[in-house]
């Protein structure tokens, strides 16, 4: 088992176990009336979307999810501000279009829904995130087709987006729109992932013995705007692109700028230091001639980013380019996504504050690491 992935998953399922726990001990209504189920059942296609991607797909891939939505309530300031989204636990099972080469998936999740009801009609958004288990991973004897997936424990993500219609007062119907992602982060090769666009049908049940609107309070505060100097220490662990190969770290440093946009949001502009010691044991092993080994080793990045706070929890996507050109690497751009969890309320402490980080860069679509980091705001 990958134990570098296992660690980034079992930080991120902290973090959620965290925020449920705030929910269910909120001090307002019993947690009996809170609980939402729901079942749904998803069809969708896989998107090839590299030109690396090797499988020819053929036909439909079939899915069924349960979950659980936590009715956020209480007069903490960005339940009010966010219409008291729920947070969402849940389980998906299915099997990936190509089976014989993709195989079945398995996994758990956390995420949040964001509704806003008019009528019996209610719009639902939705971000999800936790560990996916694909039984069919690559393998150099029994699947080499499958150059997508090199790992049977992944990073799992889905956003959903569509409308429900309450056919009862406890209970509705809903469509969604849904994109749906497995990788392990490049923490093993191949690693291209899987992408699965898809449509789906939930059913839910409200359990509506108390009154939202009845604890839609708001709690007082002064939202700072001011801008913050931020620095952020990064780890990771990188392997070149070859599978079974081995695992080295990655050291970074980001110094950036931040401030807030409002109650839910933030901003975000900086640069990057990144060490990789792969690169320079690459070269060290076989291109002892070149000069300048670690500075080759080096990447900066300036990058530009947007945050999404609930509470004490954050979802962030940075754009960034690189200054220098990187050894053994092609592209410029990059991305990252990431998950950010406060020690404090982000609303009421935004200077001298402590706060840990799980974050995926990519170049484009391709993983290049997982990162843990440690961080502090001034």
């Amino acid at each position: 088992m990958n134990t570098s992935l296992l660690k980034y998953l079992l930080f991120i399922l902290l973090l959620i176990s965290l925020e449920s726990y705030g929910q269910l001990s909120d001090e307002t209504a019993s947690a009996s009336n809170r609980f939402v189920p729901e079942l749904s059942f998803i069809s969708g296609r896989i998107i090839e979307h590299n030109s690396k991607f090797g499988p020819d797909i053929d036909g439909l891939s079939y899915m069924a999810d349960f979950s659980v939505g936590i009715k956020s309530i209480g007069k903490k300031v960005w339940k009010h501000d966010y219409n008291h989204p729920d947070l969402m636990l849940g389980v998906l099972i299915g099997s990936y279009s190509n089976r014989e080469i993709f195989g079945d998936s398995f996994s758990l999740y956390g995420g949040v829904d964001q509704q806003k009801q008019k009528g019996k009609w209610i719009r639902h958004f939705r971000y999800r995130g936790g560990i996916g288990y694909l039984n069919k991973p690559f393998d150099i004897i029994t699947n080499t087709q499958n150059n997508v997936i090199g790992s049977k424990l992944n990073l799992m993500a889905k956003i959903d987006y569509g409308y429900e219609y309450l056919i009862q007062p406890k209970f509705g119907i809903a469509a969604m729109l849904s994109i749906m992602h497995h990788s392990n982060g490049k923490s093993a090769s191949p690693n291209l992932g899987i992408n699965l666009l898809a449509a789906q049908i939930s059913f839910r049940y409200y359990n509506q013995a108390y009154n939202k609107s009845k604890y839609d309070l708001k709690e007082n505060y002064e939202l700072s705007k001011k801008h913050r100097f931020n620095i952020l220490l990064n780890f990771a662990r990188h392997e070149l692109n070859e599978v079974n190969g081995p695992k080295y770290p990655v050291y970074g440093i980001d110094l950036y700028g931040s401030s807030r946009i409002n109650i839910k949001s933030k901003y975000k502009y900086g640069i990057e230091y990144s060490y990789y010691t792969s690169a320079f044991r690459f070269l060290n092993h076989n291109l002892s001639s070149l000069e300048n080994h670690h500075w080759l080793s080096s990447r900066f990045n300036i990058f530009a980013g947007y945050e999404i706070l609930f509470g004490r929890m954050g979802l962030c996507a940075e754009l960034g380019y690189y200054l220098n050109k990187p050894f053994l690497v092609n592209e410029r751009i990059t991305t990252k996504l990431g998950i950010i969890y406060y020690l404090k309320p982000t609303h009421l402490y935004d200077k001298n504050e402590w706060y840990i980080t799980g974050k995926l860069k990519s170049h484009y679509f391709v993983a290049d690491y997982l990162s843990l980091g440690i961080g502090h705001s001034f």
